[in-house]
């Protein structure tokens, strides 16, 4: 947090906010350990800073999230579909992406994850976009995230509290007297209410 008091960075990618939703969609943690990571975020920078930063699910530099949340593993060098459960893997990355499209900041979709793509650790991560063979049903879910960020004002600028966190579920709000908007994601195979 140091570098973007004003007089360094405009933004960084955030990285932290990758771990907890990696924690949280495998199972490594729950939505309160979540919570506790995400407001321990929230508290280190500026505001300004807080709402540029730069959330991301996985990157050029990590293991593909669709690949991850599918229970593939890094040390495969060059997997196929046959190496992971993409099913899992889609159903989970659709969870972080409604997370990450409802968050403060700046959601940054890393080329192709919106398309399907899958890879382990670098270099395969970096596979080209899949054209031609996109996943048409995650592309359209992506397109109606986006839409629906676009269209609310209250998810780029509005406030941020969180309502519920146990187990796999985590819910938050974001917005002012104006407008609210209710983000919940659930991780678990049980409807919760």
């Amino acid at each position: 947090s140091q570098f973007l008091t004003g007089d360094t960075f405009d933004s960084v990618m955030n990285y932290k906010l990758s771990f907890a939703l990696g924690d949280l969609f495998l199972d490594k943690g729950d939505a309160k350990a979540a919570d506790y990571e995400l407001t321990v975020l929230r508290q280190n920078y500026p505001k300004e800073a807080f709402y540029d930063l730069m959330n991301i699910v996985d990157s050029h530099d990590t293991v593909r999230a669709i690949y991850k949340f599918g229970g593939g593993s890094d040390s495969v060098a060059q997997p196929t579909k046959k190496d992971f459960d993409y099913n899992l893997g889609k159903a989970r990355l659709k969870l972080a992406a409604t997370f990450l499209m409802g968050y403060p900041g700046m959601p940054t979709i890393y080329y192709g994850d919106e398309a399907g793509q899958y890879g382990s650790g670098d270099p395969d991560c970096r596979r080209t976009y899949p054209w031609g063979e996109e996943d048409e049903e995650l592309l359209e879910f992506y397109r109606g995230l986006c839409a629906v960020r676009a269209e609310n004002p209250a998810l780029t600028d509005g406030s941020i509290e969180f309502l519920e966190a146990r187990g796999g579920l985590l819910l938050y709000v974001r917005g002012d007297a104006g407008e609210r908007v209710l983000v919940a994601v659930n991780r678990t195979a049980e409807t919760q209410s």
